[in-house]
């Protein structure tokens, strides 16, 4: 039998990611991974990654792990606030009619807030579970955001679809 090389492909692709660099006594936020969450509590990325979803569709009804790191964090920071918001950014045309016109009740957001006291180094890590089970069907985005002592709140953002 013989093997026509032709026909094969393959590929591979190099990018050089560039972190941003902090500067000295500001805080900063990953980046939140979505997983699957394990029984038990994740306390750790080692944890989560066996777990992390591979895609930013979530099935409804499940819970849904959620683990960031905040970093440059001072003892000044030591219970600082944390909001988890959770905001429908679509709905069908003929629901926004009838939000609009009394028909519907508007969405709002859900929103989740704590002060953060427990970390250990320069590196907080934090996870949740969310659970979807009440929360509709629809598109999304998750937002962690943290208040500092010093400086301006810092959050990242991430666009999930429920379905």
């Amino acid at each position: 039998e013989t093997f026509n090389f032709e026909k094969r492909r393959a590929g591979r692709t190099r990018r050089v990611v560039s972190l941003p660099v902090i500067a000295p006594g500001s805080v900063s936020i990953s980046d939140v991974l979505l997983f699957d969450p394990p029984p038990g509590e994740v306390t750790d990325l080692s944890r989560a990654l066996p777990q992390a979803l591979g895609s930013l569709t979530v099935p409804a009804g499940k819970k849904l792990g959620l683990y960031w790191e905040m970093y440059g964090l001072a003892r000044a920071d030591s219970a600082f606030p944390v909001s988890l918001t959770l905001r429908r950014v679509s709905r069908g045309s003929l629901r926004r009619l009838a939000e609009s016109i009394g028909l519907a009740e508007r969405s709002s957001p859900l929103t989740i807030a704590w002060r953060e006291t427990e970390f250990n180094s320069l590196v907080a890590v934090r996870s949740v579970v969310l659970d979807l089970a009440l929360i509709p069907r629809g598109r999304y985005v998750l937002r962690v955001e943290v208040k500092p002592a010093a400086g301006e709140p810092v959050g990242t953002s991430r666009a999930i679809e429920i379905r």
